[in-house]
């Protein structure tokens, strides 16, 4: 496993995925299951043990950390909920 290649994969996938309507829960599902998983990559996925974090993004707005989050419990529409722009995190 290339941990650069699948990050890269990783953020390509969400740019595809990310467009309004869409839920945070079926983009966050999608690429842990089609990418995440098959690159074995679960372990330090997002952070090093307790460190982890169980998102891909999050929103941008007044405050750094906003709703929605790209996330397998935000089930809700970003355009309908929020109507804000997201941002992809990167964690080294």
């Amino acid at each position: 496993m290339d941990a650069h290649a699948t990050c890269l994969a990783i953020q390509k996938k969400i740019q595809e995925l990310l467009k309004p309507g869409e839920l945070p829960s079926r983009i966050f599902e999608q690429i842990y299951d089609e990418i995440i998983v098959p690159e074995s990559f679960e372990s330090n996925f997002m952070g090093f043990g307790g460190n982890q974090v169980r998102f891909l993004g999050h929103g941008i707005g007044l405050v750094i950390d906003e709703f929605p989050a790209l996330s397998k419990k935000d089930r809700l529409s970003a355009q309908r909920k929020y109507g804000n722009s997201c941002g992809a995190e990167k964690r080294d």
